[in-house]
């Protein structure tokens, strides 16, 4: 479990008292304006010769200093809000890639996407935008008040109460904007959620006759979101109206209250100066609410992400770290229960064999080689790496050791050559790259994308099936791992394929777990486990198995054609 980051640390805090000291300085340039307007109007109103030289340079520096420091502070927010959505970034992401499979199963990623991209601009907006103008606020208001009442009590009193009132209605307001936000946020979620789903697929989805209904679909959430959307803006513009219609009653205020006490003409300007320089701070208050309520609907979710259990790694040695050793890994099941996938499991692979899981669909095969790969934990039981538990061997030695093969092994946008090393720990050599990518039937990609530097896109959408199995088996074997996990690799290739992964388990030193449906390769494994309602029901080597006439020779299609 993890918790989003505290806003204030050490370089943020330093910069927050920056933000601080420019909000106090930006208050007294405020206070001169609205002194230097009142000794203006007393000279006006005295009949004094010339001009008043010294009030109006210093309405100009004001204005200029006040132009200054607000672009300042801009700055300043805005790298203090980046700062923090950087940390939360981080945060949020290396606590999602140590989520258990399943859980991450049960997600769509386009609510993934807006947690990531909306949610943390909404923490990063609140920090940078809504806490420095709260400082801003929290300094000029007090000033302000203050020298109304240096000016005049009298006025300072008549304009303090409809600006506490204007706070207050505020402050009692600002609840009503969660749930317009919350709206807002899951409607966003749920175009995200859909549109993430659809648009990769969205040609097969038109030659089945779904665009239409998509499109509908689609309408509908637009709709929703466009009448969250407008309640929220309502609601906020609602809320920003107050201090303009209480700034009415504090004028109606302080201008009969100085028609009352014969206040001087000087000081009545120089309270309404100051009263309209309060009314600045006081509607981004009304900013301040919205930005917060915001960001309370986005804290919730993101903590309810990061409070989700995630898979616990020891700590990393201080130690220099090992070479991984030459030898495959022995590896074993001991009683593991995964519910609705696996009961009480109990197998194990001995250094350097090659097992063929096999099984109908749903048996929890996949779900095995999730333990084995530690994308997930047993709810009981334990999986042995050499006789170590599999909690409690560090990720550094697991990323060295474990390499897992299937469909949905990521192939991110950039060059072959870093797909095809993702998984080493340290590049190779461009030849031996390219020896591994001619030994697993690359040649063609080589030419056709121009040799290592070639680029891919985006889960190599620009390569076929076969060669995106392909590039991930000669990933698998680049990286010369001492467990390899292979979950229907052979589904994709074609015999020049199946061919080349045929000579990978030959040839590779690791253990093989391998799921597969097909008879030649479980033929070719040193053992086979058949797997039904999460047990291994059946195991032995693949012949004895086929003439054996149980499940496996049943799924497989019996004994082998004797040699001639």
């Amino acid at each position: 479990m993890s918790a989003p980051p505290p806003i204030f640390t050490r370089g943020r805090t330093r910069r927050i008292a920056v933000l601080v000291g420019l909000a106090w300085v930006e208050a007294g340039a405020a206070a001169v304006v609205a002194a230097a307007t009142r000794s203006v109007f007393d000279h006006v109103g005295g009949s004094g010769a010339g001009l008043p030289w010294l009030a109006l340079a210093g309405l100009v520096a004001a204005g200029a200093l006040t132009a200054g420091l607000r672009v300042a502070e801009r700055g300043i927010g805005e790298h203090i809000g980046q700062t923090y959505a950087a940390d939360l970034r981080r945060r949020l992401f290396a606590h999602i890639a140590r989520l258990p499979a399943r859980t991450l199963a049960h997600r769509r990623s386009g609510y993934l996407a807006i947690r990531y991209i909306g949610d943390l601009r909404v923490f990063k907006v609140w920090v940078s935008e809504g806490v420095a103008r709260l400082i801003s606020a929290g300094c000029m208001l007090p000033v302000m008040l203050g020298l109304l009442a240096v000016m005049s009590v009298p006025l300072a009193l008549a304009a303090a109460g409809p600006l506490l009132v204007a706070v207050i209605v505020m402050a009692l307001a600002s609840p009503a904007l969660i749930a317009p936000n919350r709206e807002v946020r899951q409607e966003r979620g749920r175009i995200a959620a859909d549109m993430n789903e659809r648009m990769p697929v969205a040609p097969e989805l038109r030659l089945m006759g779904r665009l239409n209904a998509d499109l509908r679909r689609l309408n509908g959430r637009m709709r929703a979101l466009r009448t969250a959307a407008v309640r929220r803006a309502v609601a906020i513009e609602t809320i920003r109206a107050i201090p303009e219609l209480i700034g009415g009653a504090a004028v109606a205020c302080v201008l009969g209250t100085a028609i009352v006490t014969d206040a001087p003409v000087g000081t009545a300007v120089g309270v309404m100066t100051a009263l309209g320089l309060a009314t600045t701070p006081l509607r981004d208050l009304a900013l301040v609410c919205d930005r917060y309520r915001a960001w309370s609907v986005a804290h919730q979710k993101v903590h309810k992400w990061l409070t989700l259990p995630a898979l616990p790694d020891p700590a990393e040695s201080d130690a220099p770290t090992p070479e991984p050793a030459a030898q495959p890994a022995a590896l074993a099941f001991e009683d593991v229960e995964v519910p609705g996938a696996l009961d009480e499991l109990t197998a194990s692979a001995s250094a350097g064999d090659r097992v063929a899981v096999v099984g109908p669909n749903g048996a929890g095969k996949s779900t095995l080689l999730d333990l084995a790969a530690r994308l997930d934990d047993p709810a009981s039981g334990h999986v042995r790496l050499d006789g170590a538990d599999l909690r409690h061997v560090p990720p550094s030695r697991r990323a060295r050791e474990i390499a897992l093969v299937r469909a949905a092994t990521p192939i991110l946008k950039g060059s072959l050559r870093a797909a095809l090393a993702a998984a080493c720990a340290e590049r190779p050599d461009d030849d031996a790259i390219e020896a591994v990518a001619h030994a697993h039937g690359l040649a063609g990609v080589l030419d056709r994308l121009g040799g290592l530097d070639g680029k891919l896109a985006e889960g190599g959408r620009n390569l076929s099936a076969g060669e995106r199995r392909r590039v991930l088996l000669a990933r698998a074997a680049l990286a010369q791992p001492r467990l390899l996990l292979l979950d229907e690799a052979d589904d994709a290739l074609d015999p020049a394929g199946r061919s080349a992964l045929r000579t990978l388990l030959r040839t590779t030193p690791a253990t093989v777990l391998m799921v597969t449906h097909d008879r030649d390769a479980a033929l070719a494994a040193d053992t086979v486990w058949f797997v039904r309602d999460g047990r291994v029901v059946e195991h032995g080597a693949p012949r004895a198995l086929l003439e054996a006439g149980g499940p496996a020779a049943a799924m497989l299609g019996g004994p082998p054609a004797a040699a001639a």
